[in-house]
């Protein structure tokens, strides 16, 4: 009788000791879901918008208004999207701050990005920050264009994009391209109109930078 009662007497310490032990790392888990889910990582539930900016030079405004279907996306992100919609020339550094997510939107110029946008990006190193540029680490980021005839260089457009901001450190994603969205026009129609499948990856692509600036941000705090 005696022997039944030490044997279970330690089996009883046993498991008590088991339960001490896996308690601890549920704590943690728990206490570091609880500070994602503050920051508004997990799901997407947090009261404090993500600033997504929507940077683009237009000429003929055919990449203006493909610009207003990037910012369609945002409606469809897991997260609360504060949009501010700016013509390159008129882009601040102050903006930059701001802003969680960047999205830039060029014309395709022999297959490159603009001359006025590649300006931006040199003014990020020469007007907003000193080297090395940490201000932009961790910032969600994405490129669109448009442009006329064939426009061949689409993606490589949009891929120079994509390494600027790669180079600041930005965390970059796509739309059903991996280097983006981007429309075709022709130079004599007057009309602005973009093919629904040209919307739908403009859309796409709004959607994805916001839902990845949501989570990013939560790595800068």
């Amino acid at each position: 009788m005696l022997h039944m009662l030490l044997t279970c007497l330690v089996l009883l310490v046993s498991s008590c000791c088991g339960c001490q032990g896996n308690a601890q790392p549920r704590s943690a888990a728990h206490s570091r879901n609880a500070r994602l889910a503050s920051d508004g990582a997990t799901d997407g539930t947090t009261d404090t918008p993500v600033n997504v900016l929507v940077v683009y030079y237009s000429r003929t405004n055919w990449t203006q208004a493909y610009a207003g279907h990037v910012v369609e996306g945002f409606a469809s992100s897991k997260f609360q999207v504060q949009p501010r919609v700016k013509r390159v020339q008129d882009t601040e550094c102050a903006d930059l701050v701001w802003a969680d997510g960047v999205i830039v939107g060029s014309p395709v110029y022999f297959a490159s990005m603009s001359g006025e946008i590649k300006s931006f990006f040199d003014s990020v190193q020469l007007k907003c920050f000193t080297w090395p540029i940490t201000e932009m680490l961790y910032k969600a980021g994405g490129a669109f264009c448009t442009g006329g005839q064939q426009a061949s260089g689409r993606d490589t457009t949009n891929m120079g994009v994509l390494a600027a901001m790669t180079s600041l450190h930005m965390m970059v994603t796509g739309g059903p391209s991996a280097y983006g969205a981007s429309a075709l026009h022709l130079d004599n129609v007057t009309k602005i109109a973009f093919k629904q499948d040209e919307v739908a990856d403009a859309r796409l692509l709004g959607e994805r930078v916001a839902n990845l600036a949501g989570v990013t941000r939560a790595l800068r705090a």
